[in-house]
């Protein structure tokens, strides 16, 4: 395939107008709606301002690579009123539609085209940014690269050094925000260039596949390197990848025949477990990664045939998923011209967005802000393409017939997307104010039950100064990380049990909880802690102490 080459002219104005357009789509976005974090981005986004959970800005950001938290917690530590971390993610977006736009764009500056990036980001776009989160952000950003990369493969314009320096470059960003996305993307891109080019994708293609694989290994090479250099954090990557094996994926997870005995073999009480499966896990002695290995060693695993029978189960939510349904809706319009090669080729990749969904929620977690993306492949691939010389012309009524669906999939995204952020913003609202006097109590340590704590208080783009004062211990995944032990620390304790039983201490709860707690540290300490409830509403808090034995 002959190798075209734009007038720089025209690809400077081409880059332009997608910068001018990514830019005001954002701000028209962020201006009518809301954006919200899920709890992960939440927890995130306090490690990293060094508020809540953290004394100080910290970089090891666990699902980000260091690279990127030190940047973040470098802003912080400049201006710690500024919220960094949503700042940051929007900032990748908007180099992500850039990226996106220009596939679109430089071909020429028409107004279909125009149009058809609009409705990609309405479809797409509007959804990562209004659920603002660090998967869906490393997916997009990944996603534009491997767009770009794409036209490298068919030789588009992509001679010059632009598009094979944005295409890398945005790579190694989604490969920064988060590695897996990255890989996906790879693989995806992979399959559409061999598609497109029959097997013949070119040696500039892979020149900048192999040069965007290498930097972002690098990349992970040196994540690693960083967090073995702290004792602490590396415990901490030790144990979390084998955390998921029984809270979400069900290994050992109910009681059966063979449970007490893999219990006792694994060092745990029947009390252990029933912690463990509500997300209690502070005790690095109790529950260390050695322990959690003896005990998935006792209890087989599941079959692949019931797994696959599971995540075919658990399709049936991402197939309700209102923001699928708008992208599928809006892909018949981008793909009107293609020619039969292309249509074949979105038709592969919408299957093999479908078989990864499959297996993702087989063996991982299949969380909206996995799949969509998948799913969300397609339309920036098409996004990139023109008429084909061997496009299948298509009648009028046909044109009008992909206009409309696209029009219905992108009411659909704005109704939704403006639903989920009022949502969000009331319940932020209401939570914001019941919750205030945890929120503003210096001097004390709240410990929060698993999801007692309503992280919907966190918002992406609010000043992280309203949770100056609120020093918090949360017994979710972030409870054994190093900023987690030096919080209790501030507060003369090396243990929770210690700190459960200091007078400054709150205990946010349900009320069951505190006997568990009182049983584990009777089991594990030999201690007699007992919980005085201190008010029923509008939340549950209880206080402790230790009680002399008779």
């Amino acid at each position: 395939m002959a190798h075209l080459k734009m007038p720089e002219n025209a690809s400077r104005r081409a880059l332009a107008a997608s910068a001018l357009l990514a830019a005001g789509l954002i701000a028209v976005t962020l201006a009518l709606f809301d954006p919200f974090f899920t709890n992960d981005g939440a927890v995130m986004a306090m490690i990293a301002s060094g508020v809540g959970l953290a004394l100080q800005p910290d970089e090891h950001l666990v699902f980000t690579n260091v690279l990127v938290g030190r940047v973040v917690a470098a802003l912080y530590r400049r201006a710690p009123d500024v919220p960094w971390y949503g700042l940051h993610l929007v900032g990748v977006q908007a180099a992500a539609w850039t990226g996106l736009f220009h596939t679109g764009l430089a071909r020429g500056l028409t107004a279909r085209r125009v149009g058809l990036c609009v409705l990609t980001y309405g479809v797409v776009g509007l959804g990562t940014l209004v659920n603002l989160q660090f998967s869906s952000t490393a997916f997009l950003a990944a996603i534009a690269g491997g767009c770009l990369w794409l036209r490298a493969a068919e030789g588009e314009g992509a001679n010059g050094p632009g598009v094979a320096t944005g295409a890398v470059s945005l790579l190694l960003l989604g490969a920064l925000e988060r590695f897996d996305p990255f890989v996906l993307v790879i693989a995806f891109g992979g399959l559409t260039a061999l598609l497109a080019t029959r097997g013949r994708p070119g040696r500039r293609w892979l020149a900048i596949g192999a040069c965007a694989a290498l930097l972002a290994m690098a990349a992970v090479a040196y994540d690693r390197h960083a967090y073995r250099q702290d004792p602490g954090w590396q415990a901490f990557r030790d144990f979390i990848p084998l955390l998921p094996e029984i809270t979400d994926y069900g290994r050992a997870s109910a009681q059966g025949p063979e449970l007490p005995e893999a219990l006792a073999r694994a060092g745990w009480t029947a009390n252990d477990h029933r912690l463990f499966m509500q997300w209690v896990h502070f005790d690095p002695d109790v529950y260390g990664a050695d322990a959690l290995r003896r005990l998935l060693a006792e209890v087989p695993e599941t079959g692949t045939w019931q797994r696959l029978v599971n995540g075919g189960a658990r399709l049936e939510r991402a197939a309700g998923n209102p923001a699928l349904w708008a992208m599928l809706l809006a892909l018949p319009l981008l793909l009107r011209g293609a020619g039969r090669r292309r249509l074949a080729i979105a038709a592969a990749l919408l299957a093999a967005a479908l078989l990864a969904t499959l297996l993702l929620a087989a063996f991982r977690k299949s969380a909206p802000q996995v799949y969509l993306p998948l799913f969300a492949f397609p339309l920036c691939v098409a996004l990139g393409w023109d008429a084909a010389p061997d496009a299948v012309r298509t009648s009028r009524a046909k044109d009008a017939l992909a206009t409309a669906l696209a029009l219905i999939g992108l009411a659909i995204s704005v109704v939704h997307q403006q639903r989920e952020g009022r949502t969000e913003r009331e319940q932020a609202r209401v939570l914001r104010a019941r919750y205030e006097p945890i929120l503003q109590s210096p001097g004390q340590l709240v410990v929060a039950w698993f999801n007692a704590f309503p992280f919907e208080v966190v918002r992406p783009l609010e000043s992280p100064a309203r949770l100056r004062a609120l020093r918090l211990f949360s017994l979710g995944w972030s409870q054994r990380t190093p900023v987690a032990q030096d919080l209790l620390a501030s507060f003369g304790s090396s243990d929770l049990v210690d700190a459960l039983a200091d007078p400054r201490t709150v205990l946010l709860a349900p009320p069951s909880a505190p006997p568990l707690l009182a049983l584990f540290a009777e089991e594990h300490r030999g201690l007699r802690l007992r919980f005085a409830p201190e008010q029923a509403e509008p939340f549950a808090t209880f206080r402790g102490r230790i009680e002399a034995r008779p």
